[in-house]
């Protein structure tokens, strides 16, 4: 007849579980705060940049317009 296995010992994995377990959940949390506000700021600013780069174009075109009196 073979022996009873002892179950390990939860007094000392247990802090070290917590350990182990406890930056890989700060990590996915902090990728997914940076990560996830870039893909919420992202379009956003990119409509922003292309709508202050057209508006600059405008008025580039209605300056040299006038300039030159066109």
């Amino acid at each position: 007849m073979s022996q009873p296995v002892e179950p390990p010992a939860f007094e000392c994995d247990v802090p070290r579980a917590g350990v182990r377990w406890r930056w890989p959940v700060a990590v996915l949390r902090w990728l997914l705060v940076l990560g996830g506000t870039p893909l919420l700021v992202f379009p956003f600013a990119w409509a922003a940049w292309v709508a202050l780069v057209l508006w600059g174009t405008s008025r580039l075109e209605g300056m040299s317009a006038t300039m030159w009196g066109a």
